[in-house]
């Protein structure tokens, strides 16, 4: 898919994604697709096979894929779960992969993208009623800011709302930032029993 890119073939490559969409299953679909491509224009970046350019092509090709499958059959009854990155964290691919892995377990993904404050995510769940929040942050020069919002976080939002740490920091941030409800949730399978935890929580006695 990524030569189609190199070349500049979009129509190609969007075509490609777009059969991948359809046709595989979510799990399936990030672990043999978009994670590899996603690996595979980090190195092909490194190294100059991709200009800048091109790699943005990708991220905004993925990012417009990926976001029709988290509006796809909303439902009032799943767990309402809020994703976003915080200040200073501008990668949200990888967000959004663990956003369709969230949707695919039965979550309502609401998807707030990059760079939102930690006051401004505590009001948003407030007013929403979210059943938890997930914040992925990947740059390890950006964890001292991300502790700080963590921690800002931790003061502002709804002591009953869990909040899910992903990404490459994710589990420093668990450790420092000392909040029993943080904690960091690499694997799928964890995600989803989470999600399944929180809609029996919320479900109303018979």
């Amino acid at each position: 898919m990524l030569d189609a890119i190199a070349d500049y073939r979009i129509d190609e490559f969007d075509r490609d994604l777009s059969v991948a969409i359809a046709t595989l299953p979510v799990a399936v679909l990030v672990a043999r697709v978009v994670s590899p491509l996603l690996r595979e224009v980090g190195v092909r970046w490194a190294d100059g096979r991709l200009a800048i350019a091109q790699e943005r092509l990708v991220s905004s090709l993925l990012r417009a894929r990926l976001m029709s499958v988290l509006t796809q059959h909303p439902g009032s009854a799943r767990p309402r779960v809020l994703f976003a990155t915080l200040p200073g964290e501008p990668h949200e691919l990888g967000l959004l992969g663990a956003a369709l892995h969230a949707h695919d377990a039965g979550a309502s993904v609401l998807y707030l993208g990059t760079g939102l404050p930690a006051a401004e995510l505590a009001i948003v769940a407030g007013r929403l009623d979210a059943a938890a929040v997930a914040v992925s942050s990947i740059d390890p020069g950006h964890a001292p800011q991300a502790l700080a919002e963590l921690r800002a976080l931790e003061a502002a939002l709804d002591p009953q709302v869990p909040v899910w740490l992903g990404g490459a920091n994710a589990r420093y941030l668990a450790e420092a930032v000392e909040s029993t409800r943080m904690q960091a949730v690499i694997d799928p399978a964890a995600l989803a029993e989470l999600i399944r935890r929180r809609a029996a929580a919320r479900r109303p006695a018979r």
